[in-house]
């Protein structure tokens, strides 16, 4: 051995150095991040060679990664190159060759050290190095055990171990423990002879580091396969094998399990190392156990080759340290407690003890296998490792049992895995290579690639779609809480399918129809489901599962425990509270994003509440754009955060975020990638934002299908919506959002004009006829409203009210004239729209309050006294009606004809409204014609005014309801294949409703034409008719007619 640990050559045989963990204190299971960068070394590793005549005394050497010359004297050494001598002993009946390279590094370094050795008689033991492709036992071990029975002899005399033919494929038969519950069985076996070894007779260091693993200067590594039979409830420990270590603190090794944890102890009698991992051994199927340790790296617990806990510090215990138990002795199946007694027994069979006398590297996991892989002929999936053939095998198999899900599951987890990886590894030519191709070669061979990449995209969407749906029912005999540890590896899979490589492919995908956002929320379902289904009574649930770019947060527990733990406030992701969130931040660029939920939303239920949490790193770059501002259009648009979500099952208190909503603190990606790009990000061209929106995904939001012109009434069923989300605060690099409900959460970036299409230029007679119908409107109607004005005689209240009318649509009139000059300025436009919305809807109110005021002249005789009223209402109610809903739309006035908003939502806050007052005007003024015999009022002319005006009144509901028709089709779209014909038709009839005003209520009016029209027709009678040119001699016109009309009208 080399007394110089820091110094790693290579002696034994080649490994790399272990993956850098999170120191812990802890014993318990961690998860495992598996984002850890590894950093390749080599470890020392002294080994034996057996000889007939001698044993070659082991000595100390101290190596220096420079060119050492051994002196009996001290020596400095230049350095201007490296040596690494590398000896390889072949084993022959009586002679030892040895063979030492000599490699140059080109470095210039100088070291002097002085180092002392003994005279070179002495020699150093011949070493082997194994093969790292080679990983059968006989190549990479230091001890092994093949034939337990054979090699091992029963504890007691009436627990018999029997030789079984059922052993792990390729190693032969196993050893049978039996189910050692009926006494007087007690089936254990011992060996007290730990110098036989594969290779020959072990060294005294070995035997040292048998007896206590402090000797192990390299650290110990062991392995064995066990078919174990498991009770949930069986509180016992049972032993698969152990040299005495315990956690009271005996010295050595030891691997057992309770109930279904399985346990890993070391321990040197002055420390002791623990760590234990639940639900990842399968009841009565084989599998392979092993720990590997060292005193400077911990602790690693290994379920088939991979690392699933991990504990780098030991727990002290009590002083003075216990002394091994003597003789040295490995037992088997049971453990020793003392002399010629024996507890603890094992259930089930076990083959294949081995053992390294250093710690095996995460790297080098597959040693612990010895060459075995998976047993088809026990294995549900006959260990396929086609992705292909996997989803064809899924077809056929009943996952209903946990043991059959969680092995099918974990299998196709961990060949997704090794398939995606060889995938990716394959890159396209580089420039050299093109050089030396045909193009069309080139050319096979990047789609080759493609094709591949997207097919086995989509058959593991297949795969987790029928294992979504295969296993969503109730488990038999029910899902325990350590279940979920390997159930929640199809978070593996998603991870796998919404990173970032795929970003593309899953374009191509969605444009043949594949719907991301269905399969991610089907898994987070499906998460949920399980977690619920899972027995919480007596054990509270708390799992965090890492992947590469999928974080899931799993809590069940009673509410009130919930509260205690996190009040007030549940954090997700907690940086603060979990080291494994603080590697994820680092692995994922340092995000920073997280969410804020106050426990108080979890109620006082006295049943387990589920609480799931989600994070992911790139769904965002491929996730569906369809928002409920922008339709289906996604010009310009996309999601500017990472997704998060937080659910909570069955129930939560949504009354309490009203008034302390959720908080989501979201990272702006662009932003953020400009300051990772550095200055170059100023020669990139970057989309413009116009604003960014707190979104939330809803699965009943409704946007219309304008892609199918077929079926009009297509729509697409979910979409990002901003309802019950607020933007509290927004700076250049982050923004805050306050939402009143749960869900999965994102930020969307929207240009500057997010219109949901963009609606091609009218034709030019379309463009005149409502230019010229717009420009009499607004003439006659200026006119219309002058006269009025200017005739004390037409001051009376159906006049005023006319006149009110008149401005609203002068209003309406001038708005919709300018939207064919300014709807390309969105500012502007979203100004028009606002003057539309108001003026029309005053428009509308105003007619209203004209046919109330006709029916009560008709019906009741009162035509005076409500001009106040009137026009508190006329103005004020549409002015509230608009205010209500612009503040409540952020993207009001978004609309290509600047009508209100880009959803029909918004668009029926106007169009709606108009088209019931219209048909109710029109029938209120059809009821009040149908009373003109009856009027209350008995003055004659009076009576001929207002059944005038009525007539007049009921012809303009008409003309309204007739405008508005083809407007509520158009603007709701509820005839989308002719959706452009709709539209001209409303713009030709509506630029005409000012003339249609003045003509019906104006020149149809009496009263009107008397007061500004008579005088000047019997002035121009009067004049030509006449031999005398002065007329104001012959015709002076008085008060008189407004004195009598006013006295008819009033008393």
């Amino acid at each position: 051995m080399f007394p110089d640990d820091s110094l790693k050559r290579t002696t034994a045989m080649m490994t790399p150095e272990p993956p850098k963990v999170v120191p812990t204190t802890e014993a318990a299971t961690t998860t495992i991040v598996t984002t850890t960068t590894e950093v390749a070394t080599t470890t020392l590793e002294p080994t034996t060679t057996e000889e007939p005549t001698t044993t070659p005394e082991p000595t100390t050497t101290t190596l220096e990664p420079t060119t050492t010359t051994t002196e009996p004297t001290t020596t400095t050494t230049p350095s201007t190159t490296t040596t690494e001598p590398t000896t390889t002993t072949t084993k022959a009946p009586t002679t030892t060759t040895t063979t030492t390279t000599t490699t140059p590094k080109p470095t210039t370094t100088t070291t002097k050290r002085t180092t002392t050795t003994k005279p070179p008689t002495t020699t150093t033991p011949a070493t082997t190095t194994p093969d790292p492709s080679d990983t059968r036992y006989s190549a990479t071990s230091s001890f092994h055990l093949s034939d337990l029975t054979a090699e091992g002899t029963p504890v007691y005399n009436d627990g018999p171990v029997h030789s079984s033919e059922d052993g792990p494929e390729g190693f032969g038969t196993s050893a049978d423990f039996g189910d050692n519950e009926a006494k007087p069985e007690r089936s254990c076996l011992k060996l007290n002879d730990l110098t036989k070894s594969v290779k020959g007779k072990a060294s005294e260091e070995h035997n040292k580091c048998w007896r206590n693993p402090i000797n192990c200067k390299h650290g110990f590594s062991a392995s064995i396969f066990g078919k174990l039979l498991f009770d949930r409830k069986d509180d016992n420990k049972r032993y698969l094998f152990s040299t005495g270590g315990d956690i009271e603190g005996v010295p050595g090794v030891a691997i057992f399990y309770k109930g279904i944890y399985v346990h890993a102890v070391v321990s040197t009698g002055e420390k002791v190392w623990s760590v234990y991992v639940a639900g990842l051994v399968l009841n009565d199927t084989w599998s392979n156990v092993a720990f590997t340790w060292s005193q400077k790296e911990g602790l690693d617990l290994y379920i088939n080759a991979k690392r699933q806990a991990f504990v780098k510090y030991p727990d002290p215990l009590p002083q003075p340290p216990r002394q091994p138990m003597k003789p040295l002795q490995l037992t088997i199946g049971c453990r020793r407690t003392g002399k010629n007694v024996y507890n603890d027994f094992v259930r089930g069979k076990l083959d294949e003890f081995v053992t390294w006398q250093y710690k095996v590297s995460h790297e080098n996991a597959s040693f612990f296998l010895g060459g075995l892989v998976c047993n088809p002929p026990k294995h549900p999936m006959k260990c396929s490792t086609d992705i292909k053939k996997l989803l064809e095998q899924l077809d056929t198999m009943d996952l209903t049992n946990i043991d059959t899900a969680m092995t099918t599951i974990q299998h196709i987890s961990e060949v997704s895995k090794a398939t995606n990886k060889k995938v990716a590894g394959k890159k396209k030519p580089t420039s050299t290579e093109d050089s030396k191709k045909g193009s069309a070669e080139e050319e096979d061979d990047d789609i080759d690639l493609e094709e591949m990449k997207k097919g086995n995209l989509k058959n593991m969407i297949a795969i987790v779609k029928k294992l979504v749906n295969k296993t969503s029912g109730p488990f038999s005999p029910g899902v325990e809480p350590e279940d979920l540890t390997v159930l929640y590896k199809m978070q593996e899979m998603v991870s796998i399918i919404f990173s970032e490589g795929q970003t593309d492919l899953w374009k191509e995908l969605e444009a043949d129809g594949e719907d991301s956002v269905s399969l991610l929320t089907s898994v987070q379902d499906w998460s949920m489901s399980k977690l619920l289904e899972s027995k919480a009574t007596e054990k509270n649930v708390d799992l965090l599962m890492l992947t590469e770019n999928v974080a899931t947060q799993s809590l069940k527990s009673e509410p009130k425990e919930l509260k205690k733990k996190y009040a007030p406030y549940m954090y997700f992701p907690d940086y603060g509270k979990d080291a494994k969130w603080n590697e994820l931040r680092n692995s994922w660029g340092g995000t920073a994003d997280q969410m804020r939920v106050p426990v108080a939303v979890l109620g006082d239920s006295s049943e387990p509440t589920s609480i799931q949490s989600m994070y992911y790193n790139s769904y965002h770059k491929m996730a569906p754009l369809q928002n409920s501002i922008t339709g289906l259009n996604a010009t310009g648009i996309f999601l500017d955060s990472r997704v998060i979500s937080f659910g909570v099952k069955p129930t939560y208190d949504k009354d309490v975020l009203t008034s302390d909503p959720v908080i989501i603190f979201l990272e702006h990606q662009l932003e953020k990638q400009k300051l990772l790009r550095g200055p170059s990000a100023e020669e990139i061209e970057e989309p413009k934002i116009e604003s960014r929106e707190c979104m939330r995904w809803s699965d009943t939001l409704e946007i219309p299908d304008t892609t199918k012109l077929e079926d009009p009434s297509a729509v697409k069923i979910g979409g990002w919506t901003p309802e019950g989300c607020t933007r509290v605060n927004s700076t250049e690099l982050y923004t805050t959002c306050a939402c009143d409900g749960l869900g999965m959460f994102a930020l969307i970036a929207f240009p500057p004009v997010p219109k949901k299409y963009v609606e091609p230029e009218d034709e030019t007679w379309v463009f005149v006829v409502r230019g010229l119908g717009y420009s009499l409107s607004i003439i006659i109607l200026i006119c219309y409203i002058s006269a009025i004005a200017m005739r004390p005689s037409l001051h009376d209240q159906f006049h005023i009210i006319r006149l009110n009318l008149a401005i609203a649509a002068v209003g309406t009139m001038l708005s919709f004239f300018s939207v064919d000059f300014k709807r390309h300025d969105h500012e502007v436009c979203r100004v028009l729209s606002g003057f539309i919305h108001y003026f029309y809807l005053a428009l509308g109110v105003w007619l209203c309050i004209l046919t109330h005021a006709l029916f009560k002249g008709f019906i009741k005789g009162i035509v005076d006294g409500r001009v106040n009223f009137y026009l508190l209402v006329g103005w004020g109610l549409p002015l509230i009606w608009v205010g209500i809903v612009v503040a409540s739309t952020p993207n009001y006035g978004y609309e290509d004809r600047c009508m209100v908003g880009p959803t029909r939502i918004l668009r029926c806050s106007l169009a709606c409204p108009l088209f019931f007052i219209s048909v109710g005007s029109l029938i209120w003024s059809v009821v009040i014609c149908c009373n003109l015999t009856t009027p209350q009022i008995k003055r004659e002319e009076v009576v001929k005014e207002l059944n005038c005006s009525t007539k007049m009144l009921c012809f303009l509901s008409m003309a309204f309801t007739g405008i508005w028709i083809p407007g509520l089709v158009a603007w709701l779209e509820i005839d989308k294949v002719n959706l452009r014909g709709w539209r001209k038709l409303f713009q030709i009839f509506n630029s005409w409703i000012g003339v249609c005003i003045v003509l019906l209520l104006g020149v149809g009016s009496r009263h009107f034409r008397n007061a500004v029209l008579l005088k000047y027709i019997n002035y121009l009678k009067k004049l030509f008719h006449s031999n005398e040119v002065n007329p104001s001699s012959r015709f002076v016109y008085t008060n008189g007619y407004r004195f009598e009309y006013k006295n008819y009208y009033y008393y």
